[in-house]
């Protein structure tokens, strides 16, 4: 037989298309004593996965898995309701009801009373505008460094 006739077999073997015989055709050529020596450790390790290896069952194995077969399987015995429902399952439902209330809650109180933001009117009249501006104004006076804002700025406007 020719390289190219071993190559193909070789192919059909690795591909997962060889029949048994050409399988043991392609594991005397390889173990051929005329073939190249890297051949011979393919056909040892081919004649390995070729041969299954011999299992004896540990004594009683037949009796054991027969006995086995003959009980009721596990998901065909009957269970009772509250076997089926384990405690997490309470748990998460607990969870989830105290999650939901406490979104509620949340989205409530938020919507109902919204916070003022910095840009809202917080003054209530105008004395009250007036305090709170001239309050802004002595701050920044005083971090520019200014002795007395009034000399600087004059009187206030009517």
């Amino acid at each position: 037989m020719t390289t190219s006739n071993i190559s193909e077999l070789r192919k059909k073997y690795y591909a997962g298309d060889a029949s048994l015989a050409e399988e043991k055709l392609l594991q005397e050529l390889l173990l051929s004593p005329d073939a190249p020596e890297e051949w011979k450790q393919e056909g040892e390790i081919i004649a390995l996965l070729s041969t299954p290896p011999q299992v004896v069952p540990p004594a009683g194995f037949e009796r054991r898995l027969l006995k086995r077969l003959e009980q009721e399987p596990d998901w065909q015995a009957p269970r009772s309701r509250t076997a089926s429902l384990p405690l997490f399952k309470h748990l998460g439902l607990a969870t989830a009801i105290a999650a939901s209330l406490a979104g509620i809650f949340f989205a409530v109180n938020h919507y109902s009373s919204p916070a003022l933001t910095v840009y809202e009117d917080t003054c209530l009249n105008a004395e009250a505008a007036e305090a709170e501006v001239e309050n802004a104004l002595l701050f920044v006076a005083s971090a520019l460094a200014f002795d007395d804002m009034n000399d600087e700025l004059g009187g206030a406007c009517e």
